[in-house]
């Protein structure tokens, strides 16, 4: 995935992004980086914090979008309990459209992330992206956040470019009500 770090804002394309992305749900995979670093706090601080840990995905049912497949992939540890700022992790989302080409795909740090029960908030900056279905628009360095609902056999999960786009970095810890149910995957919520 090809690397940008620039910070310009492409107000058309971003909000044709926010729309088309808030439609798709992104499948997500989880670097080994990610996967080092969230070991190395789980054996750290092993009772410490909360953690979020998992992956899930549909397909959309949005206009424009509908049938597109989607995967979030989130992985997360607060290292202090109570501290929503000691988090450490990653997130990954890819959206591809119905044949497999991809749409849509970027991942980035954790900034942030608060769980209550089973329900968590993380907020994170995307630092690598690749959008073959929206040329020309530059995602390095925006805040982006996602809810995460961890229901059972039912969780749901919500982002916050399907209201906000992309056009603003949303801020530390806040995203929108969990509403889009995984059908494929799961995630685990520790508070």
């Amino acid at each position: 995935m090809p690397r940008h770090t620039s910070r310009r804002t492409r107000t058309v394309l971003a909000t044709a992004l926010a729309a088309a992305t808030a439609t798709a749900t992104a499948t997500v995979s989880t670097s080994a980086q990610a996967d080092d670093s969230a070991q190395a706090d789980d054996s750290a601080q092993p009772s410490a914090g909360s953690r979020v840990f998992g992956s899930g995905g549909g397909e959309l049912d949005f206009p424009g979008y509908a049938g597109d497949p989607v995967t979030f992939t989130i992985r997360g540890r607060t290292t202090e309990e109570g501290n929503p700022l000691s988090v450490r992790g990653t997130f990954d989302v890819t959206h591809t459209r119905p044949d497999g080409s991809p749409y849509a795909e970027f991942s980035g740090s954790l900034d942030c992330m608060w769980a209550a029960g089973d329900v968590a908030v993380a907020t994170g900056v995307i630092d690598e992206f690749d959008l073959p279905g929206l040329p020309g628009v530059d995602l390095g360095g925006r805040r982006v956040g996602f809810t995460i609902d961890d229901g059972g056999r039912h969780d749901r999960i919500g982002w916050s470019w399907a209201v906000a786009g992309f056009e603003k970095d949303v801020p530390m810890c806040t995203s929108t009500a969990p509403f889009f149910e995984i059908e494929h995957g799961m995630f685990d919520v520790r508070d």
